[in-house]
């Protein structure tokens, strides 16, 4: 289930909604996940079916620092993986395209 707001409301939608396409053109987007008090779930798996397939994408988690590229083929068939193994707690993970390795 997605949850996204506007105008200070939530609206509640059955699926992920595409709230952007990711392509090679540098555009940037981010995920904040957040993990409830109660839940049992530590782990969570999303299809980012939106990700161009031949580009490389840098992936930062803000919170730690750590960064990664990884291959967006790779994303297509595993899904980006977030891992909030605490209750009461959150991620912020920044995504994009990377083009260190072009002239």
């Amino acid at each position: 289930m997605t949850m996204v707001v506007r105008d200070r409301r939530a609206i509640l939608h059955p699926r992920p909604l595409p709230l952007i396409r990711l392509d090679s053109v540098g555009l940037q987007a981010m995920i904040f996940a957040l993990r409830r008090e109660k839940s049992g779930v530590p782990s969570m798996t999303f299809d980012l079916l939106t990700i161009d397939p031949p580009v490389q994408w840098k992936s930062e988690d803000y919170d730690s620092g750590k960064t990664w590229v990884i291959s967006g083929k790779q994303l297509r068939e595993e899904g980006f993986t977030i891992d909030i193994p605490n209750r009461r707690d959150s991620r912020l993970l920044f995504y994009s395209a990377d083009h260190t390795d072009k002239p």
